[in-house]
């Protein structure tokens, strides 16, 4: 968002002739005054795209499940043609139906799978978990490109909000709001049962 902002001011200020475009934060910008700001608009573009595209690839440092799926934004501006949707969304970033994130937001008790073999991350529920093998597609290199790929975070996304829907309405892995904070110890009386 602040690179579409940086974008914004840069070209009202060539409009205007404030300061040199080099002051701006992304690299240089070597701009010929009688440059149309349409050329230069797509200039900046292309520079944005770099930018945001070298924050995605070094900087995340637990995005591994989402790299595999999008592996760059290059990638995907390039490549997908895809609206995303509420499902398809929570299975790319992980902030949905998943007990690691439903733990560390405090809505868990624990971050365990009901497969009871590791916690229950995207990557676990959609590539190895035996709960969910049905229709789990065999090969994923292309990520979201591949239609399989995607039918299958979104039909994998529901039957995850089906067994939520469930495990509400009878009354397993409630939390009470103020027993758990991601970090703190889940016995006490309170938030984090401290001698304050």
């Amino acid at each position: 968002m602040d690179l579409m902002i940086e974008r914004r001011n840069i070209t009202q200020c060539y409009k205007k002739e404030w300061f040199p475009l080099q002051w701006c934060r992304l690299e240089p910008v070597a701009v010929r005054r009688d440059l149309p700001v349409k050329a230069l608009k797509t200039m900046i573009d292309q520079r944005i795209l770099d930018s945001w595209n070298n924050l995605y690839v070094d900087s995340i440092p637990d995005g591994h499940w989402t790299r595999m799926l999008i592996p760059t934004v290059k990638w995907a501006t390039e490549r997908i043609e895809i609206r995303p949707n509420f499902l398809l969304t929570q299975a790319v970033t992980g902030h949905g139906a998943f007990n690691t994130y439903l733990y560390r937001i405090g809505k868990r008790t624990s971050p365990l799978c009901r497969c009871e073999v590791t916690e229950q991350t995207p990557e676990h529920v959609f590539r190895f978990c035996t709960l969910y093998d049905e229709g789990r597609p065999e090969d994923w290199k292309d990520g979201l490109a591949n239609e399989e790929v995607r039918q299958y975070l979104i039909k994998t996304m529901r039957q995850l909000w089906e067994e939520e829907k469930e495990e509400e309405k009878s009354g397993l892995n409630r939390v009470r709001r103020g027993n758990i904070r991601s970090g703190a110890p889940t016995t006490g009386a309170g938030p984090a049962s401290s001698s304050r």
